[in-house]
């Protein structure tokens, strides 16, 4: 089991509902951004494959509209699928991604592209279709918006730790035996010295 970063932003209107009227203009004036964790397997690629769908159960999730936090380590929900519409097995797929919470939602059509490793996840993009969704949130309900994102393994079994920590790890270590070293040697030449 892995865990997993996304991270999202983008912007909303409350001038304009969704879906947005083809003769209306709208003033994408107020911005969110969004953060949590999820935890997943590693989800692989099968070569050539039509569809991909997740369902993941979201937590420490951070949002802020227009600048200022309106949730801290809350939690939520973060669906996506569709059909790859690509010459590629990653993507891009054309389909529709969701996610809820009770200070900020959003929904709708959605492109996504899929990591190009065996772990879909990691390295996965994520892009509102034709930039229509809908939002939800405190500054107006049914918003027509923008949202782009991207999702990115934070852990797992195969997690290293930082090369910064390791060489501290080392260090300390390399120190330790040092003056153990010495302070025997010393010990010893005392010893000598006061036959």
């Amino acid at each position: 089991m892995g865990v997993y970063n996304f991270s999202f932003s983008g912007a909303l209107s409350t001038n304009c509902t969704f879906p947005p009227p083809v003769s209306s203009v709208c003033n994408l004036a107020d911005t969110f951004s969004l953060s949590f964790l999820a935890n997943s397997p590693a989800i692989p690629l099968a070569p050539n494959q039509d569809y991909f769908s997740a369902s993941l159960n979201a937590y420490d999730v951070n949002v802020a509209l227009n600048g200022t936090t309106v949730m801290q380590s809350g939690t939520g929900t973060f669906s996506f699928e569709g059909p790859d519409a690509g010459s590629f097995p990653q993507g891009p797929y054309f389909g529709g991604f969701q996610f809820t919470n009770t200070a900020f939602s959003f929904g709708g059509s959605a492109d996504f592209d899929l990591g190009r490793t065996s772990d879909a996840l990691n390295g996965a993009g994520f892009l509102s279709d034709d930039d229509v969704s809908s939002c939800t949130s405190a500054v107006g309900s049914n918003a027509f918006c923008f949202v782009q994102g991207t999702s990115a393994r934070a852990s797992g079994p195969s997690a290293v730790p930082e090369p910064s920590v390791a060489a501290l790890l080392i260090l300390g270590v390399a120190t330790l035996v040092v003056s153990y070293v010495v302070g025997r040697r010393r010990s010893n030449d005392r010893s000598w010295f006061h036959r």
